[in-house]
Parts: structure tokens; sequence; C-alpha cells
């Protein structure tokens, strides 16, 4: 249906429609008018609660009126044969005129603002700086897909992860877990305390793992990720009954085993959103758990792989050196220095699906 005609005229997408009456549309105007009053309180009680400033909810009524206005080409969505869907015309809200929606996970993660991303499928480097091409090749660099420059490396020889092919259908993966505090890590990659996202897509692949790192935000000088100011960690935690946690000083939203279907992570994409110190954790979507963060101010550092402990890598053995060590496969990471929205991340989502069937 399109509901931007001046004529008030309806159509299905099959071309076929009718203008109606005025009595027919004095019903639907009121139930419109309805609406409005009703989103217009939500959206009220949202800036009240703080979940939303003034500035951010005109943005949001921007890009809805954007996508209105685009409602004629949204209408007539398409598939060509073995590729993404896009627009049949328009453009995408906030684009620059060009009539595509970018679903393609490069294209999408560019207009969402990405500060740093990474896929396995590229930019995946050896010792000598070639691709990694053997099956268990030691990973020396994974490069930034953003073309901002926080490309990822271990803090040594001796910790490096291992490159594996064709683990998700053709697709490589990044393994953790077989060396012992392997790790990746950028120093200087920084996002705020408070607002940000991290999108991971990976699997562990042992129960008995003990809060293996899925990302840890924030490479703190002094203690540990979980118990510091200055970092917080998303971690796979078999330890205490969940499946994915998000800690910041002790204080930590879970999702439980259940929801992800068992202590053995499957493969999913995994996100944590921070807006305004709120915490949403999601899989493959759908957001499951909520909560708050202590912290505040920036977190500076990236990591994969490993606890961190007063800025290096955990170092003890307990429980076989699996406390703190992601036993498992990283395909995808994407780290935003802000908390996307509900449709901007469902865009991600889709992108990332249509690309890795994850």
């Amino acid at each position: 249906l399109r509901a931007d005609d001046p004529g008030w005229r309806w159509h299905c997408i099959s071309g076929h429609g009718q203008s109606l009456s005025d009595w027919e549309r004095r019903p639907l105007s009121s139930k419109i008018a309805a609406i409005e009053v009703e989103l217009g309180t939500k959206i009220g009680s949202a800036v009240l609660d703080g979940y939303y400033t003034s500035s951010e909810v005109d943005d949001l009524l921007a890009g809805k009126q954007a996508q209105l206005t685009n409602a004629a080409a949204l209408a007539r969505i398409t598939a060509t044969a073995g590729g993404a869907p896009k627009w049949d015309g328009g453009d995408w809200p906030g684009g620059s005129g060009s009539g595509s929606l970018p679903l393609t996970l490069p294209e999408c993660l560019a207009k969402l603002g990405v500060l740093a991303y990474y896929t396995a499928d590229y930019g995946v480097l050896d010792a000598s700086g070639e691709p990694c091409s053997v099956a268990g090749d030691g990973v020396a660099e994974w490069r930034d897909r953003s073309g901002h420059g926080y490309h990822l490396t271990p803090t040594d020889s001796s910790h490096r992860p291992e490159w594996y092919p064709e683990v998700v259908g053709t697709t490589p993966v990044i393994r953790f877990g077989a060396v012992t505090q392997s790790n990746l890590r950028n120093a200087s990659l920084a996002v705020p305390a408070r607002d940000h996202t991290i999108v991971v897509v990976a699997s562990n692949t042992s129960p008995t793992q003990k809060w293996g790192r899925l990302a840890v935000t924030g490479l703190p000088t002094s203690g540990d990720d979980y118990n510091s100011e200055a970092s917080a960690v998303l971690q796979a935690d078999n330890e205490d009954g969940y499946a994915v946690v998000y800690q910041a000083r002790y204080t930590r939203t879970a999702l439980s085993a259940s929801q992800a279907g068992g202590q053995q992570l499957p493969w999913g994409r995994y996100a944590v959103r921070v807006a305004r110190g709120n915490v949403h954790l999601s899989v493959d979507g759908t957001q499951w758990s909520g909560g708050t963060t202590p912290n505040s101010g920036t977190y500076t550092g990236f990591a994969l792989g490993c606890c961190w402990t007063g800025g290096a890598p955990y170092s003890g053995t307990v429980d076989s050196g699996t406390v703190g060590q992601l036993v498992g496969d990283e395909l995808l990471v994407a780290v935003f220095g802000r908390s996307l929205s509900d449709w901007e991340l469902g865009w991600l989502h889709r992108a990332v699906y249509a690309t890795y069937g994850i």
C-alpha cells in the first residue's frame, strides 16, 4: 500500500487500487489521528524518561518522514536473482538520491557510520603479511575494513589466533583458544562508555569454558577488564548458567542459556547496545535483556579472544587456561561509537544474514 498519494489512492503491490470517497477516508483519517496522538504520548514519555533527547526525537521523526516519502518505492521492493533486496525507486532515508537500499554488508555499515569492522573473509594476514591461506595459519593482523585504520594484532607471536577456511559454508573464521590466551587488539580504538554498539557473529566450541571474551571495550592499565571503570566485556559465560553476559564493574546484563539454546553458544549475531547508560543485549535481532552500566567516560582500546588485566592478557592457568579465554570462532565484529536505533540494527542484522546466512 502507499500512503503518500495526495488523492488518497491506495494501491496493493499488484498495482490495482481505487480512490476512496470522502465518507470512506474519514474513518481512516480519524484512525491516523489517533495513532499520531498515541505516538506523541510515547515520544513525550521517552524524552521525560531520559531515553531520548528532543533533538534525537527530531532526528527519528525526520527519518520516519523520509520513509513515508518513499512509501511508493517501498511498496515495490524486489529481489534480484541471487542478490539482496533493493528498492525499485526513491532513496534510502537520509541517502543521497541514488535510489538504492544499502543491504550489502559494506554499504550498510558505511551508511550506519561504523567506527571499525572486521570480517574473516577479508584482510586476515599471516606473519609474512600475506593473506592466510592454509588451515591453522597464525593470524598476525586482522585489518579494519572501515578505512579508519583500527587494525587488530596479537600482543606477540606466541598468542596468535588461527585462521580456518570454509567453516560456515564457504566462509572462513578466526579461531581463538587453540593457542593459550590467543588474542587480537587495537590500543587506540575508543568508544563512549555510555553510548556504543558492538555486534559479533560468533560461536564457542567448548561447553565447559568460562567467561570467554567475545569482545573487550577498553584495556585498563590496572585491574581486571570486567571490574574496571575503564572497560566492559561481552563474553560467553558458561560458568553461571548464562549464554552471553555484558559486564562492567560487576554490573552485568545477562542472556540466559535457555534463550540461546544451551551453554555451548550456537552461531549467532550477538549485539550489545549501550544508550545513555542503558544496556540492551540481543541475539539474532531479538532483544532479550536490559540493564544499566555504572561506567562513564571513554573506553580506550579494543580486544578479542581473552581476558585483560593490567593492560595485558590474563596469564593465569585456572581450569586448563580456559577462564577468560574464548574457545571458539568469530566471523564478523563491528564497532560503533554510538547506540544504533532499532531500525538501524535491524538493517544491519538483515545485511549480515544476507551475506553469511547467520
